[in-house]
């Protein structure tokens, strides 16, 4: 396969973005195709229907075990005819008692892999889960060099334990009643969820059918700190284009009103669109089977923008047959920032601050402590750091 095969960006191409539904702080833009992709479907996976997989934990072959929230698997199958397995179940281990409504989710189901190839047509792979456990493992190995800063058992496990926290789509408020309310629309494939007037996620699908059967998956996805707690703002009406005037008493009137509205609506959510689309991405191929491509992918870590991670499946054209996208709030960049740096700089503390304009080491040092990796320097270290900060 070609490195072209690799996403540079992501695109819309072969969609067309329908009109807004506007439900309090909730809009779902539609995604339509005029002409379905028929060579790739999508159908879920209930896994209490199939016997080999029972509760534990997803087995890495690194010695480390990755827990989440994971109510349903999707199957992908070129030339296949999708059939969507209604009914799917969360399972629970013994510990856990009910869905918690914040956080890191566990139990999950006993796989090899997040995304696995089922036979030489059928990729099973677990929605978002390819992205997050890509996000989770940047830079996971620690320091190649023994610098006197970092502890031992930084130097000889990584980085250690680390999570992110995620909340279950049924907890973003009003999210519930908008998928309950709005209407599917002919030839929808995909669909753009904002939240609070911001881009929470993107859901694409190759076909209709598929999208049909897999649009109310929307809350049982994970979703990030940043979208629950936009979630939680003023449920008032998006007034971002004009009313409907009074005065619009018969049917041209009514239909030009409208008319108006939507190249409104539209216009401004091409432009909200556009940080997202016109930012270049860094995509990892994790599967090729025929000719379609599974990729995770990341817009970058910059605190000071909007960035999302996510996964896809492409065909040899490069159009986004499938995909799935998650927002990282600013914390989580600046995390994921910090470790990029320090790997970039080979985990020299002196280069490192100096690159993410740092006025001293020891600043970079309380950087490091504020995004939860004080754990990784020795605790003298800290302490100069601190005292430093003090005298200041």
């Amino acid at each position: 396969m070609s490195a072209s095969t690799i996403l540079e960006q992501l695109n819309l191409q072969g969609l067309q973005i329908a009109m807004p539904q506007v439900l309090g702080n909730i809009a779902l833009i539609p995604l339509t195709r005029e002409t379905a992709d028929t060579g790739l479907r999508l159908a879920l996976r209930n896994y209490e229907q199939h016997a080999p997989y029972t509760p534990d934990n997803v087995e890495k072959p690194d010695n480390t075990n990755y827990y989440s929230y994971i109510p349903h698997a999707l199957i992908a199958t070129p030339g296949g005819k999708s059939e969507a397995a209604f009914g799917t179940r969360i399972l629970r281990s013994a510990k856990c008692n009910s869905d918690p409504p914040y956080g890191l989710y566990g139990n999950s189901i006993a796989l090899h892999k997040v995304a696995r190839r089922e036979s030489p047509d059928t990729l099973r792979l677990l929605p978002l889960h390819t992205a997050m456990e890509g996000f989770l493992s940047l830079h996971f190995g620690g320091p190649d060099i023994a610098w006197s800063e970092y502890t031992h058992s930084v130097k000889d496990t990584g980085l250690g334990f680390r999570t992110e926290h995620s909340v279950s789509g049924r907890y973003i408020s009003g999210l519930q009643d908008a998928l309950r309310v709005f209407e599917i629309q002919h030839r929808q494939c995909g669909v753009i969820l904002m939240v609070a007037n911001a881009v929470a996620a993107i859901f694409i699908t190759p076909h209709p059918e598929d999208y049909r059967s897999l649009h109310q998956t929307l809350l049982q996805d994970f979703y990030g700190e940043l979208v629950y707690h936009y979630g939680l703002m003023s449920d008032a009406p998006l007034s971002l284009v004009d009313p409907i005037p009074e005065q619009a008493t018969d049917f041209d009137q009514l239909r030009d009103a409208l008319k108006r509205m939507r190249t409104q609506w539209q216009s401004i959510y091409q432009r909200q669109l556009t940080s997202l689309f016109d930012t270049p991405i860094t995509a990892k191929k994790l599967y090729q089977f025929g000719p379609y491509t599974l990729q995770q992918f990341s817009t970058g870590f910059n605190p000071n923008k909007e960035n999302h991670i996510g996964e896809c499946i492409v065909n040899s054209n490069q159009h986004i047959l499938y995909l799935k996208t998650y927002r990282l709030s600013a914390s989580q960049c600046r995390r994921a920032y910090l470790l990029q740096q320090l790997a970039e700089n080979d985990w020299h503390l002196d280069r490192c601050a100096i690159a993410t304009g740092c006025q001293s080491t020891n600043e970079l040092i309380l950087r490091m402590q504020n995004a939860g990796f004080g754990y990784l320097l020795h605790p003298h270290i800290l302490d100069a750091a601190r005292a430093w900060r003090r005298k200041r």
